[in-house]
């Protein structure tokens, strides 16, 4: 049986997997371990990730090629041997209730100093401290994601953006986060084409493979391939999700392709697959909090499709990497956030998202210093490691056209109405981007703070790294360098620095100084 470990995520209490003895309502003790966040190790003592592949369904067919099984209470309940396909059908369903709060700010639970001094500054806004994340004990290190949300609330979703407009311009990393006040439940029939074969199943269901051959769920006249297993549950809003639970191994080596190129040098798949790993294990508990899994498969979290995308060349640098995960000199996970291109020089993490300065996080030349005349340094052809590949100098330095109307449109999206007359940066971050950015013309200026609310409120800017003319129709010329927020490691500057020879290690200590690698499993 595998091992239980220790979790803790928001103020919930955690309980066992169903045993084989449990009562007969044990399929809804499966259902409210899903939605506690229960954390378990594989054979080799590599996490298990939940992914979630579906939801809002009615029905889903579940396949292998020989037999699936049904495991009605979890792994470790009774196991019933299925035909080759089941169709699961919902029957019926009663969503669950959300409520949700607004985070002014987020701290890290492991800075005790700073949580009480936060704590003490935001009482008088009457803000209560909910906790987030987790922490486990995995080989030689106790992983530790908690952070404390100094939160306003309980609203509903429609008072809760109401209350994110009205807090913006004083907290603007406020964020809306939900949690659970009455979980949802339901029935479902697991069946044969035939219906020579069925089962009543309330609340959760998982299914494996009877043998060697992977499950795969069919969706859209498409069958997808799956590592692990699959489980049947239901959702807040009382019909069906499908997770994929798997090693964070195997769901690395589905999510790589999509992370990297897998013609990029080996090195640089190597580099990225210790990056991948740590931020997966960064936002297993702090997303997804009222949803029965710890990830999804969109881009919010990671792309992921399976067995379908996976590559010889990305599935290698995971297995060659396996376990490897960086650590801070105080024994704290390592936050190994990447973004496409720095540019030529990165940033410092408190310039994008606010909060305390990390010193593996701090903004680097990827090349040659930054020239501190902007104008001559977009004249200049990059000689930074990101633009070393071909298509990494292009992702270097970009130049766009906004016309009049198009500024207009998109600058309505954050308060702004009339034409834009100027554009002034009011202060920029050690790379270079544009970190307070004041609007002026229309009835009055405006000034937004935040390279991405900036970026997206041009338009959607690959940088906020750039320079601008006006021209003579009104328009906007920008021209930028980078794709992305450029905090920790860059892609392209990672490939780059493969390619001259580099290591994997050599480079995840450039792009996250100081930090540690360490085989954890």
């Amino acid at each position: 049986m595998r091992k239980i470990l220790l979790t803790l995520v928001g103020l919930l209490a955690l309980s066992p997997l169903a045993s084989a003895t449990a009562a007969a309502d044990e399929p809804v003790d499966l259902l409210k371990t899903l939605y506690q966040k229960r954390f378990t190790l594989d054979h080799t003592g590599a996490p298990l990730v939940l992914i979630g592949v579906a939801s809002g369904l009615d029905a889903v067919e579940i396949s292998s090629p020989e037999g699936v099984d049904l495991l009605p209470n979890g792994t470790s309940g009774v196991r019933i041997s299925g035909p080759k396909t089941v169709k699961i059908t919902r029957t019926s369903g009663t969503p669950g209730r959300v409520q949700y709060y607004l985070a002014l700010e987020a701290v890290p639970l492991s800075d005790p100093d700073l949580v009480a001094k936060t704590r003490v500054r935001l009482a008088p806004r009457g803000v209560t401290a909910r906790e987030q994340g987790y922490v486990i004990s995995m080989g030689p290190r106790m992983l530790d994601t908690r952070r404390v949300l100094f939160s306003l609330g309980p609203y509903t979703a429609p008072q809760a953006s109401e209350a994110m407009a009205r807090e913006r311009a004083a907290f603007p990393h406020a964020f809306v986060h939900a949690e659970f006040a009455t979980l949802p439940s339901g029935t479902f029939v697991a069946a044969s084409g035939d219906n020579a074969f069925r089962v009543t199943q309330t609340g959760a269901m998982a299914f494996e493979p009877t043998a060697k051959s992977p499950l795969a769920y069919h969706l859209d006249g498409k069958a997808h391939r799956v590592d692990g297993r699959l489980i049947i549950i239901f959702g807040m809003d009382g019909r069906l999700i499908l997770v994929n639970e798997l090693s964070i191994e195997k769901y690395l080596e589905g999510i790589l392709p999509s992370e990297m190129f897998p013609s990029a040098p080996a090195e640089a798949l190597k580099a990225q697959a210790v990056a991948a790993r740590g931020q997966v294990l960064a936002k297993m508990g702090q997303r997804h909090n009222t949803d029965p899994f710890h990830l999804c498969s969109k881009v919010h979290c990671q792309a992921y499709d399976g067995l379908e995308k996976g590559d010889p060349r990305t599935d290698l640098a995971v297995r060659q990497t396996a376990g490897q995960v960086l650590f801070d000199a105080a024994g704290f996970p390592a936050d190994t956030v990447y973004s496409s291109s720095c540019g030529g020089h990165g940033e410092h993490n408190e310039n994008v998202w606010g909060g305390k300065p990390n010193p593996l996080l701090r903004g680097r030349p990827d090349g040659p210093p930054l020239d501190k005349d902007l104008s001559r340094f977009f004249r200049q052809p990059s000689r930074s490691f990101c633009a070393r590949l071909p298509g990494g100098a292009g992702a270097s330095r970009w130049k766009v056209v906004r016309t009049a109307t198009e500024l207009q449109q998109s600058l309505a999206t954050v308060g702004f109405s009339g034409k834009v007359t100027d554009l002034v940066p009011r202060r920029r971050g050690v790379s270079g981007r544009i970190l307070e950015l004041e609007i002026r013309g229309g009835a009055k200026p405006l000034v937004l703070s935040g390279e991405l609310v900036i970026r997206r409120a041009l338009g959607g800017l690959r940088s906020s790294l750039f320079v601008h003319k006006k021209l003579k129709d009104g328009a906007f010329e920008f021209t930028g360098a980078g794709f992305g927020h450029g905090v920790g490691l860059c892609q392209w500057g990672a490939m780059g620095r493969a390619s001259g020879g580099q290591k994997a290690p050599e480079i995840l200590r450039h792009y996250y100084p100081g930090s540690l690698l360490q085989k954890l499993y």
